[in-house]
Order: structure tokens, then C-alpha cells, then sequence
């Protein structure tokens, strides 16, 4: 189920991190799950999951076009 208001990016960041057990200061726009983060593949698909459950419904084909953490913001604006 979508949430009546969306998440503001701090509120998203926060929450990647939470989800990721990671520190929210390395979330920044432009930092790279993979390269960045060191998010491999595995965790990238916990995070749809994620998404899924939020009510965000990300297309499959386009899944792959999440590589930074602004990347993903979008698509969590975009799709929720």
C-alpha cells in the first residue's frame, strides 16, 4: 500500500540506511550502490523487495537503471 504523503529524500536516505544497516551519511545523491556503497546485486533485490512492500512497483526492466541513491529516490517518486 502507497503512503498518503511521500517520504522527503532525508526521510527515504534514512530509511535506505536503516534497511541496508548502513550509516545514512554515506547515502548521499550521487554515491553508487555498487561502487560506493559496495551493494551488490543480492541486496539490490532486497531493496525492490523493499520497494514492493512500500507500494512502490518499480518495472522489472527498469530496475537496472537504479545505480546511485538519487537513482532510486526518483524511481521512489516516480512509481509510488
Amino acid at each position: 500500500m502507497a503512503a498518503a504523503t511521500k517520504m522527503s529524500f532525508d526521510e527515504f536516505r534514512k530509511m535506505l540506511a536503516q534497511r541496508m544497516g548502513m550509516p545514512e551519511a554515506k547515502f548521499q545523491p550521487k554515491a553508487s550502490f555498487l561502487d560506493d556503497l559496495g551493494i551488490d546485486s543480492i541486496r539490490m533485490v532486497e531493496l525492490l523487495l523493499e520497494f514492493d512492500r512500500m507500494g512502490v512497483k518499480v518495472p522489472i526492466e527498469k530496475a537496472w537503471e537504479i545505480q546511485t541513491v538519487e537513482n532510486a529516490y526518483d524511481f521512489y517518486q516516480k512509481y509510488a
